[in-house]
């Protein structure tokens, strides 16, 4: 699944706003889904 360029910095942003709340982030899981994107 790939997304527009638009929906991923979107994303993205979610995700910059979501960091604080964020107590353990799962760098591994959200890394696979980037190289999914490439």
């Amino acid at each position: 699944m790939t997304l527009p360029s638009e929906a991923m910095a979107s994303f993205k942003d979610q995700l910059e706003k979501n960091k604080p709340n964020l107590q353990k982030p799962d760098p591994q899981r959200f890394r696979g889904s980037v190289h999914t994107e490439h």
